[in-house]
Formats: C-alpha cells, structure tokens, sequence
C-alpha cells in the first residue's frame, strides 16, 4: 500500500505507553499523516499498519470486536483453546516469557507490550498444538471458500499472497508466513504437496529476527537434503591487513545492500535499507574468510 509501518517507530522508549490498553484513534494518527512511500500497488513492503487496518475493517463488516470475530469464525470452530490476545493478563501455567537477549551471561526480559498496540497486527498468542490446527484447516480447504483460499495462496509483488509468501525450497511449493515481536519469533509453513507442516515458536529474538534458517534446515532433514549442525563459533585473532581488504558495499538487489566498514582493528556491519533492520554491529572472524554475527547467534 505505500503506508508507513507503525511498528518501526515502537521502542523501548515507548513502553510507558505500550504497555498499557490504547485507542485505535492512538495507533492511527501514529500513520494517517505520513508520508506515503511508494505509490500504492507499484512496490511490496511488510507493513503492520495495513493489517491493523485490516482488523477495524473487519469490525465494520461484521459488527463485532476483532477478537470476537477471530474467536468466532477461527479458534471456536478449530478447538484452538490455547489461542488468544490479551497476552499481559493471560493466568496459564503454560505462559512463557520473553527474552531480548539470552545466554548464559546476560539474561534481558522484554517489555511487555498490551495486545491492543498490536491488534490484528499480531497481537496473538497461541501454541504449537493450537496452530497446527490452524495448519490443518488449511490443508483441507476449511473456514473459507475455495475461491478465498485461492486468492490467499496466488503470489503477487515479491512473492506474497492474501497474508501468505508462497515460494519454492528444494524444488518443492511451500507457503509460509514468519513474526516476530519484541521476545518472540515465530515461523509456520506448509509444504502441499507432501502435506508437511513445520510450526516454530521461540520466546527470544526482537523485530527483524527471523526463525527462517531453522525451519530450512528442518525442511531439509525432512527432504533428504544436505544440512549442517549447529556449531559453536570460536573468534580466531586476524590482522589489519586481511580484515580491511572485506570493507566495503555488498549489493544483494537493488534495494537491499550491507555495508562493511573497517574502524579500530574490527570489522561492521549494516544495512543500508532501514526496513532490513540490520543496525551496525560487529563481524567477528573464525577463520580468515569466515565472520559471524554474535547478535544473530
């Protein structure tokens, strides 16, 4: 649509606000004025913004709350019990918290944030079980028309369907979505033709995260397909010279490129489109043509 993405401006300096019930009202004006940035229908753009939009206009249509209207027509229907918004209050044994960074030195809590700042733009919460329900009313064609779930499943600009990526890997169709807010990520995918589902949930990571490496190496375990273990990197201690010969700008399209930068005996990296969510960070070496980012581990 061209709209500005709400959710880029949210922030740890938000959090008085956040975490606490606002407006739609609130949430609107944080976009209404913007400035739009592309022409609507000429660009693909992940925007919150468009499907918090979505659920007001599923309010008017129906006459109902949003989550009224998900639990009527989704989570009633499919026994997703486990599944629903108001995450802050939510009394379960079952409740997990989130983390923005964990190892075993440093353990950071995420601040909370009310499902109403997300709203149909991802304030959920659910299981494994509940979604693979979800995932199976997908594979059988339910709670919407055949027509509808064509419409879902036809890419368009980058690929991206009704709410839906649909692409190939290892030479198979999959469809597939990821989220990921501040302390979790998640990952759901669906392979058709071999009626392969992966579901992953993970109570760590913060925008831009992505469980996307694990769910293709799931895939290809599942696929016969050639994969590598997890490893444990280890920095080796690499001069000057060789670190300063990886400077410079990687151009992976036209609109995405990282840019390495050389400064005190280290090596940096960024993103030069801001959307890619790639801040400056450090490359670290473990061995002379091989550099890891320790933020992504």
């Amino acid at each position: 649509s061209g709209i500005h993405n709400y959710t880029d401006d949210i922030d740890i300096k938000d959090t008085a606000i956040i975490s606490h019930p606002v407006t739609q009202q609130k949430v609107v004006d944080a976009f209404i004025n913007r400035r739009m940035e592309f022409k609507p229908g000429t660009k693909f753009s992940y925007c919150n913004s468009d499907y918090y939009l979505l659920g007001m206009i599923i309010e008017q249509v129906t006459g109902k709350t949003y989550e009224k209207a998900v639990r009527e027509t989704i989570f009633d229907p499919l026994k997703m019990n486990h599944s629903g918004f108001d995450f802050i209050h939510l009394n379960d044994t079952s409740k997990t918290s989130g983390y923005i960074e964990i190892s075993k030195e440093k353990q950071v809590l995420n601040y909370s944030v009310d499902s109403t700042v997300y709203y149909s733009a991802g304030g959920m919460y659910s299981t494994t079980g509940d979604l693979y329900k979800w995932a199976r009313s997908i594979a059988n064609k339910q709670i919407l028309s055949e027509d509808s779930w064509k419409q879902a499943f036809t890419p368009r600009l980058e690929k991206y369907g009704l709410g839906w990526w649909i692409d190939t890997l290892y030479n198979r169709k999959y469809i597939y979505h990821s989220g990921g807010l501040i302390g979790f990520m998640s990952f759901l995918s669906y392979y058709p033709d071999d009626d392969v589902t992966i579901i992953l949930l993970n109570n760590f990571g913060n925008y831009g995260n992505n469980l996307a490496p694990i769910q293709n190496a799931l895939s290809a375990i599942m696929f016969n397909q050639p994969y590598s273990l997890w490893e444990n990197h280890t920095d080796i201690k690499t001069s000057a010279d060789i670190l300063k010969q990886y400077a410079g700008v990687y151009r992976l399209n036209a609109e995405h490129s990282l840019v390495v930068t050389f400064k005190d005996s280290k090596l940096f990296v960024e993103a030069s489109n801001p959307k890619d969510k790639l801040p400056k960070v450090e490359l670290h070496a473990e061995s002379e043509s091989k550099f890891y980012i320790k933020e992504a581990q």
